[in-house]
């Protein structure tokens, strides 16, 4: 059975496992800051259209039907994903303040920009990730 944990824990892996806890947490922050803006569950806000990307191939809705072989060499981050995504699910994250978006570094930044319709202010950089609010 998929629950709501699950699909934010896929989620927080998919999108940022290979960026450690800090790259973890930042994905974790705009799912609850997302539910809470729109006043949505968190697991809907993770497979709304357009909202993040591992939800829009295979990857994500194949690892939450059948999660078991995240037990190999990245069941660390497996973990600690299925912990925030607790958190998120019970509104208890702690969240910077408007952190509501990020991209990756593989994006131009003026590229994701264009998507908006609204100003963005760069937040920070973890790794591969850049993180943004609203201005």
């Amino acid at each position: 059975m998929i629950t709501g944990v699950l699909m934010i824990a896929v989620t927080i892996w998919s999108e940022a496992r290979s960026e450690g806890v800090n790259g973890m947490n930042l994905v974790a922050e705009t799912i609850q800051n997302r539910a809470r803006q729109k006043r949505k569950p968190p697991a809907m806000i993770v497979v709304e259209p357009g909202q993040y990307s591992c939800w829009s191939g295979a990857e994500a809705p194949a690892i939450a039907a059948d999660p078991k072989y995240l037990l190999g060499p990245e069941a660390h981050a497996w973990g600690y994903s299925v912990h925030l995504a607790r958190l998120v699910q019970a509104g208890k994250m702690r969240c910077r303040p408007g952190v509501m978006y990020y991209r990756d570094k593989s994006i131009s930044e003026a590229r994701y920009l264009r998507l908006f319709s609204r100003p963005l202010v760069r937040v920070e950089e973890i790794g591969r990730l850049v993180a943004y609010k609203e201005a």
